[in-house]
């Protein structure tokens, strides 16, 4: 029996993650235990010749979705409360910064990857958001609706940047 297609979107923005962050120049690795955070995204620094992870720099949360809206210039997403209250307690205790990345699939997995002999592409888009609210979503089963700006697409140039914006 085939992996259900909520786990094949999944591992698709999973892998898609990792190949942007690693080319970018990061070191990415998923937490031992589910507490919202889908990756931990460290620095590389130099001893001498050697290369060494010099500490966690932000976290991540992702979404694959395949239900979104794109509308005047922004991705539509409605994001769990739960969720946005873990981004919005980051925000309020001053913790390391808590980034919802959320991959715009098609209805099936199939639809979103493209095999060749000459390449393997994901043709489905990220998107990066982080919140400056202080103020928490109400009920904990409820959604909140976000709008990210189409330009905070992420590709490798984007993660660096983001990155080191939240680094210094």
């Amino acid at each position: 029996m085939p992996i259900h297609e909520t786990l094949r979107k999944s591992i698709i923005g999973e892998s898609a993650v990792r190949i942007i962050g690693s080319v970018a120049g990061y070191s990415l690795s998923k937490p031992e235990n589910d507490h919202g955070v889908d990756f931990h995204v460290k620095r590389i620094g130099a001893r001498g010749r050697r290369l060494i992870e010099t500490g966690a720099v932000v976290d991540i949360q992702l979404k694959t979705t395949s239900v979104y809206g794109i509308r005047e210039g922004h991705v539509i997403y409605d994001l769990e409360s739960k969720t946005f209250n873990d981004m919005v307690q980051r925000n309020v205790d001053g913790d390391l910064p808590l980034v919802l990345v959320v991959m715009t699939l098609g209805e099936s997995s199939a639809d979103s990857v493209d095999v060749r002999a000459e390449e393997i592409a994901i043709k489905r888009s990220l998107y990066w958001y982080m919140t400056d609210a202080a103020a928490f979503s109400g009920s904990e089963d409820s959604s909140v609706r976000i709008k990210i700006p189409i330009a905070q697409r992420l590709d490798v140039t984007t993660f660096g940047e983001l990155v080191r914006s939240l680094d210094a």
